[in-house]
């Protein structure tokens, strides 16, 4: 320590220290005064600084989480679409509007619409003759005929993934969708079963000049109904093969729909070299002579005058269907596309993108209406220089939907009135005291389980159609029991050649034929007992005895269409007799 003087003064040595100290704190403070403005120069500009950067961050994250939740919702919007136009038996009461609604929110806020419009005065719409609906195709908001669109692609694509499980190739494929139409799908020229005039459900006088063009029915009507014209088999067959991604044409003279049986139609399926023929008003497939498995493109000229050499095994009459067949000149036959016009809407083209996944089908046609002719080139000179065109029968029926009068949604449900025939059930339940109750309610059971046996759920359907078989007549008398006791008739009916359609179906040949020698047993006069004989036949040739097959085809009337068939099937199954 330092000395110091008495009284408190420092001595010498001291004050020298103190002078050294007092010159490092002015040299230590004479530096750090810059150091220290920097450093607060620095500070202030990083805190000037850092609101802005955490701004741009705080935004892009923002926008970032509002880009998620506006994708969330697109897709949760366009699944709540799907759920209620999917086929299932839950949902066969949803209200189409309702999905309408959200569809539209969907094109508002999420489609990706195509910049190109439609262009509706192309050669392919020159015969619809409907200028407001087909400038309507370029709508960016859809309408009711889109959603029944929707609906049917979806039906059409869940029948054909399961008519086709067992089919490796295209070929096996195309005829499986073709089999399971003609079973199907039953010519009725008539539609709406003519014993509903007896209940006063439609009268005798509409019911005799009914046109069956003025019930505008989707393609979901016409699967549900099991029965319809040889427009709605063309239609059907073409549906289900584009949802395979296979396309197909129609050569008619009746393009724009007189609905003259004499009027015969092809379509025809083009695989690569071959091509598939089927005859939707017969039920048949025209097959090449000989070993060919398929007719071969390079052999078919417009004419197609060997197309019908397969057949000549067989005296048709003059009045015979074959006959005006053979004798049409083909070359004058109109080349159709056999979808609805609503496929080359731009809304078709945007949904086409996110129906993904689960959802996945065929929603677009391609480009063949905008100029490519790949699908007409595929049929080579079978087609020649004849313009591609949309056919006028799908249209025409969505059309029909879009504001339908009274007259035509009241046809249209009698074209299903056994579906729509509510059925009564009784329910139990138990509280919890374990106390039972029961409970009586009304359901359209015979609608789901026609649903089911469209999407292969045949155990569901039969055990719901032999409950709906075994339903009892309502006791007393009056009109509204007979009208009662008429439906429940006519539903059991419908229930019972569905159960063996099924069985068909699902190959259980020998319970199908019981099924079928039963309905034909207790329905003497019944709405089917044309298309049951067929069906029982075929039945038993497929359980090995073609014998008794014949036999039965032989027995009974059947349709002029399904004479054809009854004759082709003789000559087939007569080598293993």
């Amino acid at each position: 320590m330092p000395p110091t003087i008495p009284g408190g003064f420092p001595s010498e040595t001291q004050q020298s220290c103190n002078d050294t100290m007092v010159r490092h704190l002015r040299n230590t403070i004479g530096w750090s005064i810059p150091v220290v403005m920097m450093l607060a120069i620095l500070g202030c500009q990083n805190q000037s600084e850092t609101p802005k950067s955490q701004t741009e961050e705080k935004t892009g994250s923002s926008q970032a989480r509002e880009n998620l939740e506006r994708r969330r919702i697109c897709k949760a919007n366009l699944d709540k679409v799907y759920q209620i136009l999917r086929p299932s038996a839950e949902n066969m009461d949803s209200e189409p509007t309702s999905a309408l609604v959200i569809l539209n929110q969907w094109f508002g806020n999420c489609a990706e619409m195509p910049e190109e419009k439609l262009d509706v005065s192309v050669p392919a719409f020159a015969n619809l003759g409907d200028s407001e609906s087909l400038a309507s195709l370029n709508n960016s908001s859809a309408s009711i005929a889109d959603i029944y669109y929707l609906r049917d692609q979806l039906l059409m694509r869940q029948m054909a993934t399961e008519v086709v499980k067992y089919s490796p190739t295209d070929l096996e494929k195309v005829r499986a969708v073709m089999a399971y139409v003609r079973r199907n799908l039953p010519v009725d020229d008539l539609l709406i079963d003519r014993r509903l005039a007896s209940a006063g459900l439609i009268p005798q006088e509409t019911l005799d000049q009914l046109n069956p063009f003025s019930i505008p029915r989707a393609l979901q009507d016409v699967a549900l109904a099991g029965r319809g014209l040889p427009y709605d088999r063309v239609w059907m067959t073409a549906a289900m093969l584009k949802q395979l991604n296979i396309e197909s044409l129609l050569l008619s003279h009746d393009a724009d729909l007189t609905l003259q049986p004499e009027i015969p139609a092809l379509l025809l399926i083009p695989l690569e070299s071959q091509v598939v023929i089927f005859c939707p008003q017969l039920g048949i497939e025209i097959e090449p002579a000989g070993d060919a498995e398929a007719w071969d493109l390079a052999t078919l000229t417009p004419e197609l005058k060997d197309l019908f050499v397969g057949l000549d095994e067989v005296s048709w009459p003059d009045d015979s269907p074959v006959t005006r067949m053979k004798n049409a000149d083909w070359t004058k036959a109109k080349v159709l596309l056999p979808v609805a016009p609503i496929a080359a809407s731009p809304r078709m083209e945007a949904l086409q993108i996110d129906f993904v996944g689960d959802m996945a089908c065929n929603l677009h046609q391609p480009a063949e209406v905008r100029g490519d002719e790949g699908l007409k080139n595929s049929l080579g000179t079978v087609v020649g220089d004849r313009q591609l065109e949309f056919w006028a029968y799908p249209h025409r029926m969505y059309r029909g939907l879009l504001d339908p009068t009274d007259e035509e949604s009241r046809l249209r449900q009698l074209t299903v009135a056994t579906l729509l025939k509510e059925v009564q059930s009784i329910r139990a339940s138990q509280d919890q005291n374990e106390k039972t109750s029961y409970r009586v309610s009304m359901e359209r059971k015979m609608l789901k389980a026609r649903v089911e046996q469209l999407i292969a759920r045949d155990v569901e359907a039969l055990q719901t159609y032999m409950r709906i078989r075994l339903q009892f007549r309502v006791p007393g008398q009056g009109a509204q029991v007979e009208l009662e006791n008429l439906m429940r008739f006519l539903q059991a009916e419908d229930a019972h050649y569905w159960s063996a359609v099924a069985q068909f179906e699902t190959e259980q040949y020998r319970s199908a034929s019981d099924t079928l020698q039963n309905y034909l047993e207790r329905y003497q006069q019944g709405h089917w007992v044309k298309s049951a004989r067929m069906l029982w036949a075929e039945a038993e040739a497929a359980e090995g005895n073609p014998e008794r097959a014949i036999e039965i085809l032989q027995q009974g009337e059947l349709q002029d269409d399904q004479k054809v068939r009854r004759e082709l099937l003789i000559q087939e199954w007569k080598p293993a007799s």
